[in-house]
């Protein structure tokens, strides 16, 4: 008899530390649908998004390694252009009237941190690539015209090429 009562004691404790059961699944009444292919991301969308990330987080490195490594090297390399300079005319900030306030002095990352913001208005695509132009925020709030070129490699990857104008 004492075995008796003793399980019944132990019962609900047993039964309540048992995970509860899930409800069992009913079968599907709809037959499966296949998935809709999606189309592919525009190669230059993706570029240009990743290059917005890589500009807007100051990434001068990264902006650096999207470059034509051909054209990188001789300006960089040859000509001895520094990579602040380079940047610059890489997105347009060399032309006339649409330089970031420096009183004439070199390009440095101090200037190009001074961007806030980038926007990629107007895309003409080409064989070649694409000429890319649109605006840059500066944190003063100035507007400067943004104008940059996009070249397609043989093997179908995209860089920035040299500067427009």
């Amino acid at each position: 008899m004492r075995s008796s009562l003793s399980l019944l004691v132990l019962l609900p404790t047993l039964a309540w530390a048992q995970p509860a059961t899930q409800p069992a699944t009913q079968p599907a009444t709809q037959p499966a649908t296949q998935p809709t292919a999606q189309p592919l991301a525009d190669p230059v969308d993706v570029f240009l998004a990743d290059l917005k990330r890589v500009i807007e987080g100051h990434d001068w490195a990264g902006f650096i390694a999207r470059c034509d490594p051909e054209q990188r090297r001789t300006q960089m390399d040859e000509m001895g252009i520094d990579q602040a300079q380079y940047i610059a005319e890489q997105i347009g900030l060399h032309m006339v009237d649409n330089d970031i306030d420096r009183g004439g002095a070199p390009y440095t990352e101090v200037h190009l941190n001074q961007i806030k913001s980038i926007h990629f208005d107007h895309r003409h695509p080409s064989d070649a690539g694409a000429d890319i132009s649109g605006r840059i925020i500066l944190t003063s709030g100035v507007v400067l015209k943004l104008e940059m070129m996009l070249i397609r490699h043989d093997d179908g990857r995209l860089y920035l090429g040299g500067g427009v104008g």
